[in-house]
Parts: C-alpha cells; sequence; structure tokens
C-alpha cells in the first residue's frame, strides 16, 4: 500500500469536514422539524463519506493510479449534487410535499458520477492531466499546460483580441 500523498489527505480533509458539516446540519434541522424526519435528511452526509472518503480509501487499498484533475472534478460535483439533492428531498419530505424537479438531482449526480469513473477507468498515469492549467508546461512533470486566452486565440487578457 502506498502512502497518502498531500493531494489525498486534502481530499479526505475536505470531504470529512463537509460530511461532518452536513450531520450537524441535518441534526439541527431535524430538531425543529416537529418530530418528522426523512431518510434523506438522516443520511445527508452519505454521500460525502461513500463517493469522496471511500474512494481514496479504496484506490490506496489497491494501488490504483492517481485520478486526474477532469475525474476528481467531475467526482466533486456529483458529490454536491448528490448531497444537495438528498438535502432538498429531505426538505420537502419535512414539509410534506414533493417535487419533480428534485429528480433533476438524482439524474445529474448519477450522470457526474459516471462520467468521473469512465474518465478515471480510460485515463493512464500519462494522460491524466489533459484539463490545461494556466502557465505554461512543468519540466518536472512533463505537463504541458498552455494558457487558456493562448489556446482560444482570444489574446493574452481577456478583452484583448
Amino acid at each position: 500500500m502506498t502512502l497518502f500523498t498531500s493531494a489525498d489527505k486534502r481530499t479526505i480533509k475536505g470531504y470529512a469536514g463537509f460530511a461532518v458539516f452536513c450531520a450537524v446540519f441535518s441534526f439541527v434541522y431535524e430538531m425543529f422539524s416537529h418530530q418528522v424526519y426523512s431518510i434523506y435528511m438522516i443520511g445527508l452526509a452519505a454521500f460525502p463519506i461513500l463517493f469522496g472518503i471511500v474512494p481514496v480509501l479504496f484506490r490506496k487499498a489497491f494501488s490504483m493510479h492517481e485520478p486526474g484533475q477532469v475525474s476528481r472534478m467531475l467526482n466533486f460535483w456529483a458529490v454536491m449534487t448528490l448531497t444537495a439533492g438528498s438535502c432538498l428531498t429531505g426538505v420537502f419530505d419535512i414539509y410534506g410535499t414533493t417535487s419533480d424537479y428534485t429528480k433533476l438531482y438524482w439524474i445529474a449526480g448519477a450522470f457526474l458520477a459516471g462520467l468521473s469513473v469512465i474518465r478515471y477507468e480510460i485515463e493512464s498515469p500519462e494522460t491524466k492531466n489533459l484539463l490545461p492549467a494556466p502557465g505554461g508546461s512543468d519540466p518536472e512533470t512533463g505537463n504541458h499546460n498552455i494558457d487558456i486566452y493562448e489556446f482560444t486565440g482570444l489574446g493574452s487578457l481577456p478583452g484583448e483580441f
């Protein structure tokens, strides 16, 4: 088993902090709900744990390659979307109403999570950083990052053509 990188530690700490926030938010919200509970609100903290922390631990336990920037961001937005969907569904359950719009959160979150997994599976350690970061190339890692304005032909600064 390999050691955790600083990015892994930041990821685990970030998702753990968000899970604690979700658990406290859920607890406080249900304290004022007049003994009406929702499984979506109770399980609000499950999404950052299951889709944020567990994949990092799983990847380290089985010595899998690090995800690239694209798959990390897709996973992040999947966790945020699923958590928001769970929160809104829980709020509507507690108030005794429903909305068809909450289904969009579940569909979008599942779609983003699926894209994250697909992106992780097709990327290799050599191609994981296809999302260019501003500012040239890094000679140590070999990443050829380009300025987004230079790449799009919009000039060197916003507003310059």
